[in-house]
């Protein structure tokens, strides 16, 4: 038992004396760096990355015990075709609106209005999906301010729908 303890201490003893050539012993970096870049890149590539989860489309039961049926949500459909100088924005059947390059200030105020309406009938919130299909003539412009109204309203669910 005494020869392992007289080892370990002459173990210990050569690790923190000086070298044989009087210089003081020092920690690499070169080494140490490397293994800390390699462990950073392990750990990059091995965790999993995935997608927030914003947006459930279901519907929470009404009655504690019962069995939660999954709804999704419609989305609102709002149709824009070209007019020449302008665009018909059409959200329902009997729900449409003009939109011309003279008076777009108040025409976005009428479609705001008729939006809210539609949106009031078919009891839908700002939460729900808006999907927007246009024309090929319409003008990106009126592409731009009719996204924008609708995201000044609160609907930030919203999509376009692209024809081939």
């Amino acid at each position: 038992m005494l020869d392992y303890q007289q080892s370990i201490s002459g173990h210990i003893n050569r690790l923190f004396s000086k070298r044989s050539s009087g210089s003081a012993l020092t920690l690499r970096m070169a080494p140490l760096i490397d293994v800390i870049f390699l462990l950073l890149i392990f750990f990059f590539v091995s965790i999993g990355l995935s997608p927030a989860e914003s947006f459930l489309p279901m519907a929470l039961p009404n009655q504690p015990g019962s069995t939660a049926a999954i709804a999704v949500v419609e989305p609102l459909v709002i149709s824009v075709s070209d007019i020449g100088r302008g665009c018909k924005i059409s959200f329902a059947p009997g729900h449409s609106v003009t939109l011309h390059s003279s008076s777009i200030d108040t025409d976005m105020l009428v479609t705001a209005q008729t939006l809210r309406e539609v949106m009031i009938k078919q009891k839908r919130t700002s939460a729900d999906p808006v999907e927007l299909v246009f024309d090929d003539g319409v003008k990106w412009d009126y592409t731009a301010k009719i996204y924008n109204l609708l995201f000044g309203l609160g609907i930030e669910d919203i999509t376009f729908r692209l024809n081939e």
